[in-house]
């Protein structure tokens, strides 16, 4: 079993070796606080126990506490570490098929004050060696200026708890995936709906046109956008070239998720669908007859699906009636929907020969990444203010009290003529039977 320990402090901070404290068996970060945390556990199959053999045991995310916990009863720095896994903001396992190396990821933020650090084992920023044949490797490390634009620079310290007796300094980079735009540029994106967004709410989003400048010649405008089940897109509405130009969009690349076109919200079991695009950007040269705007809006057609009808008095869990401005009164016609904004980013073809493979903190295919090319980078676009949902008003049916009786009236007058139709026709077949019945005696 290996283990790696990093802790990342954040820009403007640097690590110093006079805040790690090393013994024999173990080591202490005094600035532990500052810095984010990343744990890292790889271990061997044949290294799990018995009961952990099957896989769908492996998959489960509480093995490693049950598995560490084991480990743990006489050490209390490996029980805290057990302990802390439960407020870690995220945690990874992830099973290697080829290697059969199983690796399980916890990360924790940075803390925004001491008193709200109340993490013991965190707190005294103390790790302590679980063994012989457990190797810890500890880091402590800080952003340094790249020299490359692909790639990210951390400098810092390294340290392996029983072999060494101080900290090694250290200076790397690597190839990352995920970058900020350039600091020249200032380019921040917004997004709304165009009003009144009805059945069919369009969202637009904006950009500057002066800045929408691609960071190299190969990148492409993206949005990833996740929408609730009540909204969904259409797409084969995507498939004709003359509406997507349009709308300054290029291609409808994927969509996930549910796409019943039909279906009501009330019998949708997911969450919902997500979609990426890939965006039009202005021409470097507008025409003469171009209108020339300072922004550059792409639209995006969505459609509602039908929602569940509820009387005045009814409330709901995701979607919660307006009151009227005009006269303070519930409006049960419409609701209110949240809607989150899209990711904007550009996507580019990283340099030949640059290997993604070797950043250490890289979390592929968990997202749109997996949508584009191992080499592939992205440079993303901030939003322009903090908030980044939508709240639109949309129609939903107000059945009142006169809708519940008037459908029962309905019901009740339609079966009527039904039985009556019937009564009629059984009459009158009845009353032929009799008259050929006579006609025959006759005879």
């Amino acid at each position: 079993m290996k283990q790696r320990i990093t802790y990342l402090l954040p820009e403007g901070h640097r690590a110093d070796a006079e805040d790690i404290e090393i013994d024999s068996d173990s080591l202490k970060y005094t600035k532990a606080g500052q810095a984010a945390e990343e744990w890292r556990i790889t271990l061997g199959w044949d290294e799990l126990p018995s009961s952990y053999s099957r896989v769908r045991r492996i998959l489960d995310a509480t093995f490693v506490q049950r598995l560490l916990g084991d480990k743990a009863t006489d050490d209390e720095a490996a029980r805290l570490r057990v302990q802390e896994l439960d407020h870690a903001d995220y945690t990874d396992v992830d099973f290697d098929a080829i290697s059969s190396t199983i690796t399980l990821t916890a990360v924790w933020s940075p803390v925004a004050s001491a008193e709200n650090f109340n993490s013991t084992r965190r707190a005294s920023g103390k790790i302590r060696g679980s063994g012989a044949n457990q190797r810890i490797e500890v880091g402590v490390l800080h952003p340094e200026k790249a020299k490359e634009p692909e790639e990210l620079s951390l400098g810092g310290f390294l340290t392996v708890i029983g072999d060494n007796d101080h900290p090694s300094r250290t200076l790397f980079a690597f190839p990352a995936r995920h970058h900020p735009l350039p600091p020249a540029d200032t380019t921040t994106f917004k997004a709304s709906f165009q009003q009144p967004t009805g059945l069919h709410p369009e969202l637009q989003i904006t950009l500057p046109q002066e800045h929408l400048t691609p960071p190299k010649d190969t990148c492409r405008l993206h949005a990833y956008w996740t929408l609730p089940s009540a909204l969904f897109l259409d797409r084969y509405q995507f498939s004709d070239s003359l509406f997507l130009a349009s709308k300054h969009l290029v291609k409808l690349h994927s969509l996930s998720g549910e796409q019943d076109l039909e279906a009501p919200d009330w019998v949708i079991d997911r969450w919902g669908s997500a979609a990426l695009l890939e965006l039009a950007t202005p021409p470097a040269r507008p025409t003469v007859n171009e209108n020339v705007s300072s922004q550059w809006t792409a639209t995006v057609p969505t459609h509602l699906r039908y929602l569940t009808a509820r009387p005045n008095s009814t409330a709901n869990a995701d979607f919660h009636y307006l009151t009227s401005d005009a006269n303070s009164v519930n409006d049960s016609s419409h609701a209110t929907l949240d809607v989150p904004w899209p990711i904007v980013f550009w996507a580019c073809e990283a340099e030949e020969g640059l290997k993604m493979a070797t950043n250490p903190f890289d979390r592929v295919n968990l997202g749109y990444d997996g949508l584009f090319g191992p080499k592939t980078m992205f440079y993303h676009i901030p939003p322009a203010v903090n908030s980044i949902v939508e709240t639109i008003r949309v129609p939903v049916l107000d059945i009142g009290k006169w809708v519940p009786i008037g459908t029962l009236m309905t019901v009740a007058l339609g079966f009527a003529w039904v039985c009556w139709r019937l009564f009629r026709a059984v009459s009158v077949t009845g009353g032929s039977t009799t008259r050929v019945k006579e006609k025959n005696k006759k005879q």
